[in-house]
């Protein structure tokens, strides 16, 4: 059963402008129930890029699909998918110890 806690790596190598599309705040990303834990820190680290910094004003980036976010919060939606699979792990790690099925 595919999740989107998956890590898979084999929808992240194409990541087109209208990827971005719908999205105006990291969190959107991270939120999507749609998108794999790779997909989404795909997505984050495209936006992040230093290719997308603002033009007098390094810490902000603009998606390609337009709309701009700080690199705080980029780094904030990185750091929360670390938790996510942290959380998922850790849970799969306890049902595991304690006899139930995965």
């Amino acid at each position: 059963m595919r999740t989107n806690l998956d890590l898979n790596l084999f929808d992240e190598l194409e990541i087109t402008r209208a990827d971005f599309m719908g999205y105006y705040h990291p969190r959107e990303i991270v939120a999507d129930p749609l998108l794999t834990v790779a997909r989404k820190r795909a997505l984050l680290a495209r936006w992040l890029s230093d290719a997308n910094a603002v033009v007098g004003d390094p810490t902000v980036r603009r998606s390609p699909a337009g709309p701009t976010a700080s690199v705080k919060h980029l780094r904030q939606a990185l750091d929360h998918l670390d938790e996510m699979v942290e959380a998922f792990a850790l849970a799969r790690l306890s049902d595991r110890s304690s006899g139930m099925a995965a």
